[in-house]
């Protein structure tokens, strides 16, 4: 996808569609349309939108969003986003999704509090990380 603007034409197929989806580095729609107009616009074809598209890949669109609508984290959410992060440190965390690190705090009270609301002693967590690295 590196020469998307020097690319002629390109045949689309809702396989390949998915394949370059998931090498993206950001899910972005309006990023991705400025950036891959022609991903973009076979995304559109075959899935009738880009989160359909991106959904179609494995991708959970919302959680890949770096800012995500007003209102849109709960207690549910952030719980629910945590344990499918239980691998990552709280560094990756709050550099990489720092919207849910900012909404652990304001919802919980303090990521500590987030992270056991989800089902995990933070204490084990974060020496299990410190012992990796």
């Amino acid at each position: 996808m590196s020469g998307e603007k020097k690319q002629k034409l390109r045949r689309w197929t809702r396989d390949t569609v998915l394949f370059e989806i998931r090498a993206l580095p950001n899910f972005s729609a309006k990023r991705n349309q400025r950036s891959f107009p022609s991903l973009y616009g076979a995304a559109i074809r075959h899935f009738g939108s880009w989160r359909n598209a991106v959904e179609a890949s494995g991708i959970n669109y919302e959680l890949s969003l770096k800012r995500k609508a007003p209102g849109y984290w709960n207690r549910e959410r952030v719980v629910q986003a945590i344990r499918i992060l239980s691998e990552k440190s709280s560094v990756y965390v709050r550099k990489e999704h720092a919207d849910l690190y900012s909404a652990g705090l304001r919802v919980f009270g303090g990521w500590k509090e987030a992270v056991e609301a989800a089902g995990f002693d933070y204490g084990t967590v974060r020496k299990i990380y410190r012992d990796q690295n």
